[in-house]
């Protein structure tokens, strides 16, 4: 939903977005503790984290600036946030679930890069525009760079446009269903970035290519994942030892244009000062500290929750990011698993490890501050599903059943939808091999 689409009610400013979370929190929140009651979700340690974070958020609002203005704005922060993450987490069942979300995200792609194609076209955000005179609401500055106009379809500004392009390139290749499709998605998604006309999500893209192309060089390589973990952390252990300035040194190579790199070295200079002087609970809405001619955005996300909310607000959401990636699941081969969520969940560790490079570059705020919970909640419940699928094979195993690869036989009993599939020797063979199973509808 376009930012500029507001509800006409007095007491806070309800985007259409933040509307239709507010319907939806309470269902999934209830549909969530029914999960917990019937087995089908486990209270992971990003819930937890997720939680606190919230809690945190308003307690460090109303420290700064009362329980009013902790209830308005921090409320909102909170709802877009939490409500994306409980809806992952509340009604993302079943394998299916998964699937339509793709291809609901999918589609929502398409349009938004239809709507960047035009206004691209017509050199103007028009379609924004429009829907801002409709109802009232400032519009926002059309940007260019290099004469060309950095679209931003119905996001807030362009780098989140690009950003979100770029996370849903890998959500795509890695969700849809034929080879055709996933290209094509990968195609469409990196038409969107370029048409932004910004250096993050060009980055962003290119360090997804990179791991995605590893991803498939290496499929057959054990411990693909940790080696490529362990190079990239040998490499920043490195540029610490070697530089007097690590996140200098690391905005640099985040971006292309030498400008931004400045001003963003001395946000981190002048806002990392602010942030220091209040860790706990941040400076809140208060102006933070710099020259007169840098503007008053703060590109990153790390440090805007730094100071905004204080640094434990910053290391809650860290935790909550790395927490998701977590494998729960008891140890066994991946050819035993569902190979679409085995493939989903390296997706979205794909994305989130994405999140947490670039968001030392780009502040996520609006609707993908929202995406942003939602890739915390479906990863989540995605380990929930692998770990419900090898709890179930494990079982099996341990009653005598022989465990096939995945694919060859299906059970009929699937209370999740994660697929879980043996062969109990004691049943008498049937058309398919053995009574009571069929071939898989995939």
């Amino acid at each position: 939903m376009p930012a500029q689409l507001i509800l006409p009610i007095d007491i806070a400013k309800i985007t259409f977005t933040r509307a239709i979370l507010l319907v939806l929190f309470f269902p999934a929140l209830f549909s969530y503790i029914r999960g917990l009651g019937n087995g089908t979700r486990h209270i992971q340690l990003p819930d937890i984290l997720v939680v606190f974070m919230c809690f945190w958020i308003l307690g460090a609002f109303t420290a700064t600036e009362g329980i009013a203005v902790s209830a308005e704005s921090g409320g909102l922060v909170v709802l877009e946030f939490l409500g994306g993450y409980l809806i992952m987490r509340g009604f993302v069942r079943t394998r299916q679930d998964v699937e339509t979300y793709v291809l609901w995200l999918a589609v929502a792609i398409l349009l938004l890069v239809l709507i960047a194609l035009f206004d691209s076209l017509v050199g103007r955000n028009l379609v924004t525009e429009s829907i801002a005179r409709l109802t009232g609401e400032r519009t926002i500055d059309n940007q260019y760079r290099n004469g060309l106009l950095r679209a931003r379809a119905m996001l807030e500004h362009p780098i989140l446009f690009g950003t979100l392009c770029a996370f849903a390139a890998v959500i795509l290749f890695y969700g849809l269903r034929t080879v055709k499709l996933r290209f094509a998605g990968l195609a469409l998604c990196t038409f969107g970035v370029v048409l932004t006309v910004s250096s993050a999500p060009l980055l962003a893209l290119l360090i997804a290519f990179g791991i995605m192309a590893y991803d498939r060089i290496f499929r057959g390589v054990p411990g693909r994942w940790r080696l490529l973990i362990g190079v990239i952390a040998a490499a920043l252990l490195l540029l610490t030892i070697i530089s007097d300035h690590p996140v200098r040194a690391l905005i640099n190579r985040l971006t292309f244009d030498a400008q931004t790199a400045y001003v963003r070295l001395l946000i981190w200079e002048y806002a990392g000062a602010d942030a220091l002087n209040s860790p706990w609970v941040g400076i809140g809405r208060e102006d933070w500290a710099r020259p007169l001619w840098m503007p008053p955005s703060i590109d990153t996300i790390w440090l805007v929750l730094a100071v905004v909310y204080g640094i434990p607000c910053s290391l809650l959401l860290g935790g909550a990011l790395l927490a998701s990636m977590r494998n729960t699941a008891p140890k066994v081969p991946e050819s035993l698993l569902d190979p679409y969520l085995v493939r989903m969940r390296r997706a979205l560790s794909i994305v989130l490890c994405l999140a947490i490079v670039i968001g030392f570059t780009v502040h996520f705020w609006g609707v993908m501050w929202t995406f942003l919970g939602i890739l915390i909640g479906l990863r989540t419940t995605l380990g929930d599903m692998v770990a419900a699928e090898a709890a179930a094979l494990m079982s099996g195993r341990r009653a005598g059943a022989r465990v096939l690869p995945y694919g060859t036989l299906r059970a009929r009993c699937d209370p999740i939808g994660s697929g879980f599939r043996y062969q109990n020797p004691r049943r008498s063979s049937g058309r398919n091999g053995s009574t009571g199973y069929r071939r898989p509808y995939f």
